[in-house]
């Protein structure tokens, strides 16, 4: 199988967390401001997702049948309010991408099994010109062909 239906299925599951804003399949390549915000900005806030592939490790099992452990990160980021405790916000969504992802281990069948949801990374960083929260979630998603025929 091919790499994107993957990542779409991740993205499909992580869209589907409420109140999670913006999510791509794919690492967004921003220049501008203004482009930003057309992709990370949903409502009045800085709140999105995208989601990319870090790398793939490939081992033969058996003749003609690979394992392929796709090494995936979500990145999270939602702006900065103080007055709104966007902190707590934050981690709650965290959490609840974890959720829905632990509860569709094989990625709606796109894959043989993924590995639990790690945060790998939560903190503050400066994204565009906005103070947002900013968080890593990595996991690996197996694919292992079933039959070699």
């Amino acid at each position: 199988m091919s790499l994107k239906p993957i990542l779409n299925e991740v993205a499909g599951i992580v869209g589907a967390v409420a109140n999670v804003g913006n999510v791509h399949a794919y690492r967004r390549a921003v220049q501008t401001e203004q482009e930003f915000q057309s992709l990370y900005v949903s409502g009045d806030r800085v709140l999105g997702w995208d989601i990319t592939r870090e790398g793939t490790a490939s081992t033969d099992r058996t003749v003609g049948a690979t394992e392929e452990r796709h090494a995936l990160v979500i990145r999270g980021y939602l702006g900065v309010s103080d007055k709104d405790a966007t902190e707590q916000t934050f981690q709650d969504l965290i959490e609840a991408v974890r959720a829905a992802l632990r509860a569709k281990r094989n990625l709606n069948g796109k894959v043989l099994d993924t590995t639990p949801v790690s945060a790998r990374v939560v903190a503050a960083a400066t994204i565009g010109s906005v103070l947002c929260h900013y968080c890593e979630l990595t996991f690996e998603a197996i694919e292992f062909p079933l039959s070699t025929t």
